[in-house]
């Protein structure tokens, strides 16, 4: 099987990677296909993509109510996507170990299979490791199958950032930004600044080692349940309550250290989708 993408899909593709780095974002992609002469879709091509959500580093997902609500906007600009059939794509962050299918993803693979054939398309900036591609599909007997494709034809000239791409991504950023913030992380601070040595700066050292300890066995933690979110064996609830005893630990830090970034995945770890 084999995945053609267009030269000014994939710049578009490029442009939301850099744009939103260390976030997952995703939306529907339009394809078109060939058969080959048994009747298989065997080579498919990626005609241009349109995000919907912009996630977090954990998971990214958008239903067809939110389709729904831009599909006239999107067929008025592109009437040629009429004529496609619609598949998904979206992105794993550099620190994911680039695009590939985890537990989740082929899940809703199969969920999503027909008689056709269902096109997902995973893509990274992760070198060697940029794109994945699988499509789905349900036999005569209806039993699922799933193919990932093993020939990607890509050609990445001089990019050109389109004026379309700038506002589907503007509009993705401003709903990201309206959603609560509630993940923060500990990134460290200067221990020896303003500590001297008498017994109220030695308490609060003591109470600092000791939630800075907390902090260190909860993030051993958060590794397990990442690596677990990235296999589908933990849901994103999970994931956001380890998430949300980082948080905790980090804000009694800054109440004793008053150093503390809540600025989360800044350089920190990649927490799988």
């Amino acid at each position: 099987m084999k995945l053609i993408i267009l030269n000014q899909v994939q710049n578009h593709i490029n442009y939301l990677l850099t744009r939103f780095k260390g976030t997952e974002w995703s939306g529907p992609a339009f394809y078109s296909y060939k058969t080959d002469e048994d009747g298989f879709p065997a080579e498919w091509t990626l005609e241009g993509i349109v995000p919907l959500d912009l996630g977090s580093t954990a998971s990214t997902e958008w239903g067809g109510e939110d389709f729904i609500k831009v599909q006239k906007e999107i067929y008025k600009l592109h009437p040629e996507y009429r004529k496609c059939y619609l598949g998904l794509i979206h992105s794993h962050h550099e620190l994911a170990g680039g695009a590939y299918f985890s537990g989740t993803d082929t899940q809703q693979l199969e969920e999503a299979a027909n008689k056709v054939g269902y096109p997902s398309l995973v893509v990274s900036t992760v070198s060697g490791k940029t794109h994945a591609f699988s499509i789905s599909y349900k036999d005569n007997f209806n039993q699922i199958h799933v193919v990932e494709c093993d020939d990607i034809v890509i050609k990445t000239p001089k990019v050109k950032i389109d004026k379309e791409w700038q506002k589907w991504a503007n509009r993705i950023k401003k709903k990201a930004d309206s959603k609560p913030k509630n993940v923060f992380t500990y990134t460290g601070y200067q221990r020896n600044l303003g500590l001297y040595d008498h017994k109220s700066h030695k308490k609060k050292q003591k109470q600092i080692d000791k939630l800075e300890q907390q902090y260190d066995k909860i993030e051993a933690k958060y590794e397990d349940i990442r690596l677990a979110f990235q296999e589908g064996k933990a849901t994103n609830e999970q994931v956001e309550a380890v998430q949300g005893k980082l948080k905790a630990i980090s804000d009694k830090l800054y109440k004793v250290t008053g150093y503390h970034t809540p600025n989360l995945f800044n350089g920190g770890g990649y927490y799988g989708f």
